[in-house]
């Protein structure tokens, strides 16, 4: 089993005040546009579940950190699962991310090379992720196309591949496939790291 190291925290304050501030940003920009509108539930309201989520998602994922380092098995439901890699892109691909994090926004930029992931255990639609590396930034969106590689497997799978819980590599222990570039799904992997340092 792959183990996390918690003398050495997963996650640094800077990458959680990051994934606060990206969340009170876009979901607050939303509510302003509904506030403009004259809709109800406008800022307060959208920044207050767009916070509510990336607390969520936080939990979610670190709580797999505690559960394996108490060699516990940690249960994510797929559609929870499906939701914090939307997220999980979102962000990776947010105007925030290359400001703080430009290091590693300049590393998946590319040429047009494409990835797919795919979960086997969702409803139809809701667990496919196509990304592409544009020389402008990263993209992504929901949905299948072909693409350079597609990774294939359960969702909880896919979300904890792509937030560094589970190597790539370990395709027996993480039931998923891979077709094509392998080198391109890892590469996006390792310059990707919330852990800052």
């Amino acid at each position: 089993m792959f183990a996390v190291d918690l003398a050495k925290p997963s996650i640094s304050w800077g990458d959680i005040v990051l994934r606060f501030a990206a969340a009170a940003a876009l979901t607050g920009a939303v509510g302003i546009e509904r506030e403009i509108a004259g809709q109800p539930a406008g800022l307060r309201t959208h920044i207050t579940v767009g916070l509510g989520a990336a607390l969520f998602g936080l939990i979610s994922v670190h709580g797999f950190d505690a559960a394996n380092v108490a060699g516990r098995p940690a249960d994510i439901d797929a559609d929870i699962a499906a939701a914090l890699i939307s997220d999980h892109l979102a962000m990776l691909t947010s105007p925030t991310w290359e400001m703080l994090r430009s290091e590693s926004a300049h590393a998946i930029r590319g040429t047009g090379q494409t990835l797919q992931w795919l979960a086997t255990d969702t409803a139809d639609g809701v667990g496919a992720w196509f990304v592409e590396r544009r020389p402008d930034g990263a993209t992504w969106r929901p949905g299948t196309q072909q693409a350079d590689v597609t990774v294939t497997g359960p969702a909880r799978s896919l979300l904890l591949i792509l937030t560094r819980r589970l190597p790539l590599a370990d395709r027996e222990a993480t039931d998923i496939s891979v077709d094509g570039d392998t080198d391109l799904a890892q590469h996006w992997l390792d310059n990707t790291a919330h852990v800052s340092g």
